[in-house]
């Protein structure tokens, strides 16, 4: 296990820093913990993307797992499960532990254009794919008219989002990823059922909002996984849009 600690803005930061370090040295439970404790603030987006950039290029494979995330049982099985079946495999970008709370029954697992960043895993390979160049990606979303589709049919404003990086309004690292695999055609596996929680979503995380439209009940499960054919569900993905578009309506 590795932990990046970044470093506070000010003092009353450093003071909460502080106590998350002096938390994550009684770490116990894991083969090893090694902890990197930023000496300067990094910020959101830097953070991330070093931290990943660093031990892909160690281990050639990562499982990100962020400090408003809680995962449930089954979820480091899931996810190193994954990673083995669809090693070196171009196709796909990564694998994500939360599943949206559609009113459907979804499959056990499935593939989407889109990527989630809450509780996910990746390799070498698929993250050199990833293009910090916000401005560009923009840009080539532009250019190829694909601003509705990349908004799930216009029904969530991940374009906006990009549009909001290039302004300076927010540091997603998320919305860069999505839009580089995005472009890349590059799919992510989801799980049927969520094996995380974001427990940001309450206010406190950095790009989070106060809500509770995305809370997704846990089931046991018993991190089983299956090869399936590298292709979006599309049934999948009308679910989500008219989860999307009810979001909207509140």
């Amino acid at each position: 296990m590795i932990v990046y600690s970044d470093e506070g803005v000010n003092e009353p930061d450093m003071a909460a820093v502080d106590q998350v370090r002096k938390r994550i040295r009684n770490i116990r439970g894991f083969k090893s913990v090694d902890i990197v404790e930023r000496e300067n603030n990094f910020g959101l987006a830097k953070n991330i993307v070093s931290g990943v950039s660093e031990v892909c290029n160690s281990f050639d494979r990562v499982i990100v797992v962020e400090d408003d995330i809680v995962t449930h049982p089954g979820f480091l099985t899931y996810m190193n499960k994954a990673l083995e079946m669809y090693a070196n495999n171009e196709s796909v970008a990564s694998i994500s532990g939360y599943a949206f709370p559609v009113k459907a029954r979804l499959p056990e697992q499935y593939f989407l254009k889109m990527t989630c960043s809450w509780g996910w895993a990746t390799w070498k390979q698929s993250w050199n794919g990833f293009n910090e160049n916000g401005e560009w990606l923009l840009k080539e979303l532009k250019r190829k008219g694909a601003a509705f589709d990349f908004d799930l049919d216009g029904t969530y404003g991940f374009y906006q989002m990009l549009e909001n990086w290039c302004l300076g309004i927010n540091d997603s690292w998320g919305i860069r990823w999505y839009a580089s695999n995005y472009l890349n055609k590059r799919l992510t596996l989801f799980p049927g059922t969520t094996m995380v929680t974001n427990i940001g979503n309450d206010g406190t995380g950095t790009h989070g909002g106060n809500t509770t439209a995305f809370d997704s009940e846990p089931e046991e499960i018993s991190g089983d996984i299956k090869k399936i054919d590298i292709l979006e569900r599309k049934e999948v993905r009308e679910e989500l849009v008219k989860y999307f578009q009810a979001m909207s309506r509140f």
